[in-house]
């Protein structure tokens, strides 16, 4: 996969979000082929509500085509359709358990937490321990996407206050 060309997408739902006011942080799912199945951008504080990430609003957006099996069946966990997720920002723990889920099989992110990650701190407690290790995880592939996310995020929470955060995503 082009990873460049999808986190590019996925940074430009950021900008979306960023310019309705919400979080900068924005998500593709993109099939096996290449195909563009969703897109998604964070909307918490443009719809208000505290469950619209970028990550869960791709998957909301993608429906039963990374649903794990057909309503009224039960899947495998560690199943998946060959999809992958590019998202600006590294999962929070919400996002990752919608991630697990689903058929996503791979989740790329442009910048890592600077608050620490659910990914790893869910690798560690042993909660769902198969399907985390039957998802590939890509971090950081960019330098120049990483820095990119990281600016809005900054820019997001200088405008918000928050200068514990804006000044984590000023660092290396």
């Amino acid at each position: 996969m082009d990873h460049i060309r999808y986190l590019n997408l996925a940074l430009a739902e950021a900008e979306l979000a960023q310019d309705e006011g919400s979080a900068p942080v924005g998500s593709v799912i993109v099939a096996s082929d290449g195909r563009v199945v969703s897109r998604g951008r964070n909307r918490v504080l443009s719809r208000g509500d505290q469950t619209a990430h970028a990550e869960t609003d791709a998957i909301r957006n993608a429906g039963a085509a990374v649903a794990l099996a057909a309503p009224g069946t039960i899947a495998p966990i560690a199943s998946g359709g060959g999809y992958t997720l590019y998202t600006s920002a590294e999962p929070c723990l919400m996002c990752l358990g919608a991630i697990l889920f689903s058929s996503i099989e791979t989740v790329v992110w442009a910048a890592a937490s600077v608050t620490g990650g659910a990914y790893d701190a869910v690798l560690a407690s042993g909660h769902q321990k198969e399907r985390l290790q039957a998802l590939q995880v890509i971090r950081e592939p960019s330098p120049e996407h990483r820095s990119r996310s990281r600016e809005m995020l900054r820019e997001f929470y200088l405008k918000r206050g928050d200068l514990r955060l804006a000044n984590l995503l000023a660092g290396p």
